[in-house]
């Protein structure tokens, strides 16, 4: 169905959809097939027919740039770059941000103009979580958002270690945000200055931005984790859907805002203490048996 639905978005296109990835500041690489590395993310994308293009901030984004990816940058982003970034996003232009807690934060000054911002505190939950790790976040709680559409307790998105989003106004009129999934209520992070609070957090929020008479509107997708879309995550739970949709409402191409068939390869399961011991007593119980069976037989040999 899937190769199906992207055979006909192909055959009836009009223009090119190109994504561009930022390239120079330490962030995932696109090529690299490791569990770091995006080139499954980038397949993903290639499937449904968008071209990846490599972008360099400090020569200017190509003008057929639809969407732009930053993907976990860990270095300093220069403030030349940072404002040819913003120069970009207020001419229409639309960002995929992704960043990791506790690491350089001057995106921010970017997506503050936007209404987003990464707080840099990791959020845990002791029971939504993955094997019971408490940074390992299961999130099912969304909001009505288009690049969630479809999205609640039967397709989960996991967060290896996630920082809480803020969306907040700005003062301008024509400005909108939305959160667009959240941790529990049983969630809680620890603030810089030692103090605890108590969630829900959301950690991923949309916003947009556009003039009354003009044909261009800004959008920007912020996720406090980047880990998630990496190659050893993304097939878990309902993250590639996640990724695909979050380019396909940036890139305001609604018709590949879908859930898509969940591709098993890599998938991680999200077992309970429960479930871990019922298994390991299935997978105990038969050598079990060939190992009593034998003390029995061993026995009445002797009795003879």
């Amino acid at each position: 169905e899937e190769d199906i639905t992207n055979a006909i978005l192909e055959v009836g296109r009009t223009g090119r959809r190109v994504v561009g990835y930022v390239r120079g500041y330490g962030e995932h690489d696109p090529q690299s097939a490791s569990g770091g590395g995006y080139r499954r993310a980038m397949d993903a994308l290639e499937q449904e027919y968008y071209e990846i293009r490599d972008v360099e901030l400090a020569r200017g984004v190509p003008t057929d740039v639809s969407v732009l990816v930053m993907a976990g940058p860990t270095l300093p982003i220069p403030e030349a770059d940072l404002e040819e970034l913003h120069r970009w996003l207020a001419s229409g232009g639309r960002l995929l941000a992704m960043l990791e807690p506790g690491e350089p934060d001057g995106l921010n000054e970017v997506l503050q103009r936007w209404g987003l911002r990464a707080s840099g505190d990791i959020v845990f939950d002791p029971r939504n979580n993955i094997n019971e790790s408490e940074q390992f976040l299961k999130v099912t709680d969304y909001t009505g958002h288009d690049a969630v559409a479809g999205f609640g307790q039967a397709l989960p998105t996991a967060f290896p270690v996630a920082g809480r989003v803020v969306d907040f106004e700005t003062g301008e009129g024509n400005l909108y945000h939305e959160p667009l999934l959240s941790s529990s209520t049983l969630s809680s992070l620890v603030g810089k200055d030692g103090t605890r609070e108590a969630g829900p957090f959301a950690l991923a929020a949309a916003s947009w931005f556009r003039e009354a008479e003009a044909d261009a509107e800004t959008r920007v997708i912020l996720v406090g984790d980047s880990d998630w879309a990496s190659n050893a995550y993304i097939a878990a739970q309902a993250n590639r859907n996640l990724f695909l949709n979050a380019v396909a409402w940036l890139a305001r191409e609604s018709e590949l805002i879908t859930v898509r068939r969940n591709q098993l390869g890599g998938q991680v399961f999200d077992l309970n203490a429960a479930e871990r011991t019922f298994i390991r007593l299935v997978l105990l119980s038969r050598p079990a048996l060939v190992l009593v069976a034998g003390v029995v037989v061993a026995i009445r040999r002797r009795g003879r």
